[in-house]
Parts: C-alpha cells; structure tokens; sequence
C-alpha cells in the first residue's frame, strides 16, 4: 500500500491491526528456510562474509533489532524485537510517499552458530512472497544470507516487472551493506 503525506503512528497502528488480522499472501510458508525455492517465483539468493567468528553475535543482535531493516533504509512498525508470528509493517520511502508493507515473522531459526527469520507477506502488501535473513558462523567466519521467493500480488506489480525487480535487489544489496556495516568496528 501506498502513503501520501506524513507518517503518524495512529493511520499505521489501523493498517496493523488490519494486517494482524490478514492471512498470509501465499501457500509456501516457511521454504526460505529451505535450499530449494518454490517454482512459479521470482528468486533472489546473495550469502556473502561479513565478518570474522566473533561477528557472529554482533549480527545475531542486529537482526533481533532490525538492524539490517533500519541500516537499508526502512522503517519497521512496530519497533519490537524479532519474534514468532510478529506482524509488523515495514515502511519504504521518503515523505511525501511511503510504501507500507506487512509482513509477517513465519520462521526464526536459532542455533549456536545460526541465527535468522523469515517474513512472509499478508494480503495487502503488493508483492506475495517470503523472505529469509540469516547469520551463521562457520569456524573463523560469519556470512549473511538473504534468500526470498516472490512473485506480483496484484496488476499494479505485475505490470512494473522489471522495475519491481530491479527494487528488490536493489534493498538486497542494502540489506547486505547494512550487516556488513553492522558487524564492522564502526557500527552502524
């Protein structure tokens, strides 16, 4: 959905309790998680090294916070921490217009050398699909991963393919250079 004007927190508190409410956009829950995508979707897949072993938990605090969200530009609504089945809206743009997407925490996986979640999007953001944000050790090695499926959820999409696209790994790659800044000595 689309926002024209300021931002405040009572309109975005209605859209959450609307996207609360809203089942889930598609039928794959969970399979970011997954090494094997689901047919009939746009995939995107970027795992690149961040930083060394003791990273790992610098970065593992920084998706529980929404780091990476706020680091590539966006807003997360609620402000809370990552959770199990958390609907929050996150916010793209620049005033005057915002594009308001709700989501929903479908996977968190935690297990001492890995550490993410997936959101999935509710019927209402514009795109259907799922998407995975995940840290995981490996001997002297941290590496992120964001792994998505998605595909047009409506004509207004589906009709601006490539440039939809070209968003997509656009914030991919903001997302990347945000944990990269993230686990850095500077922070973000």
């Amino acid at each position: 959905m689309f926002v024209l004007g300021k931002l405040n927190e009572k309109p975005l508190e209605k859209v959450l309790a609307k996207a609360r409410s809203n089942p889930l956009s598609y039928h794959e829950i969970g399979q970011s998680t997954e090494d094997h995508l689901p047919n009939g979707y746009y995939h995107i897949e970027v795992r690149t090294q961040v930083g060394d072993g003791s990273d790992f938990d610098r970065a593992k605090a920084g998706l529980k916070s929404w780091a990476v969200q706020h680091g590539a530009g966006a807003k997360v609504f609620p402000d809370i921490e990552v959770s199990q089945d958390a609907t929050i809206l996150v916010i793209l743009g620049l005033f005057p217009v915002y594009f308001i997407a709700p989501c929903r925490v479908v996977r968190i996986v935690d297990t001492p050398d890995r550490y993410g979640f997936a959101y999935g999007t509710i019927v209402g953001h514009l795109e259907s699909g799922e998407e995975l944000f995940l840290v995981e050790r490996s001997g002297d090695r941290t590496y992120f991963l964001v792994r998505a499926f998605s595909r047009p959820g409506n004509v207004l999409v589906r009709l601006t393919g490539p440039i939809s696209r070209a968003v997509q790994k656009y914030f991919t790659r903001r997302y990347v250079r945000a944990m990269i800044n993230l686990v850095s000595r500077d922070g973000l």
